[in-house]
């Protein structure tokens, strides 16, 4: 879920208190595969202060199981054609969206968080800078991907969201990380996923996947 990234407390120097939770949430948004269902694990940690601001921090997500065919042949087809950073890194921004939006929808309701007023609902994505993959078969015979982080760096993505008064929303978002300074040769700091599924197919060696 990406926990060696999260600190485990977040202080952002206006003396809020923290609470962890776990979500799994399944995602059926993503537009290159209309019909399929995703089901992705993360770790999110909210930090309230007042009604001024929510600040929640996540870890990256996990996939737990899929039921998507052509992401399944897409898996093989890729890494067999030596373009796997590319359909990676662009299948991960399409689900980073989703959890995105599915944060924003679950928070940013009715007139809580309005633009112009001091009010701003903020998404801190914290993500190990350097990941290996690994691909391996579910039970339903489908393949799937994990991820194993390595190098000991971490990249983040801000953003921020309010509603405007005609009721659509403002959405802000920045990379805070310099990817000329990353450096994936560093040991790992997390060897192991948090879930394996079925036999392990191939490895990647360690790529730089951040920021996308």
């Amino acid at each position: 879920m990406g926990t060696a990234c999260v600190p485990s407390s977040i202080n952002i120097g206006f003396g809020c208190n923290d609470t962890t939770y776990i979500d799994t949430v399944v995602i059926n948004s993503l537009s290159q595969y209309p019909g399929c269902i995703f089901k992705v694990i993360f770790q999110r940690q909210e930090c309230k202060v007042g009604s001024t601001l929510e600040d929640v921090t996540i870890g990256d997500f996990q996939i737990l199981e899929h039921n998507c065919s052509q992401f399944s042949i897409d898996i093989n087809n890729n890494y067999n054609q030596s373009i796997w950073s590319s359909f990676i890194i662009n299948f991960e921004t399409s689900m980073w969206n989703s959890i995105r939006d599915y944060l924003i929808a679950l928070k940013v309701t009715g007139n809580k968080f309005l633009c112009g007023q001091g009010k701003w609902f903020n998404i801190n994505f914290i993500r190990a800078s350097c990941y290996r993959y690994a691909s391996g078969i579910q039970r339903n015979g489908l393949a799937i991907s994990t991820k194993l982080s390595c190098g000991s760096q971490c990249c983040e993505r801000h953003t921020t969201v309010c509603r405007n008064q005609n009721g659509t929303l403002q959405i802000t978002q920045n990379d805070v990380t310099n990817p000329f300074n990353i450096d994936c040769s560093d040991p790992p700091f997390l060897t192991e996923p948090p879930v394996w599924l079925g036999r392990i197919e191939w490895i990647t060696s360690c790529k730089v996947t951040c920021p996308n």
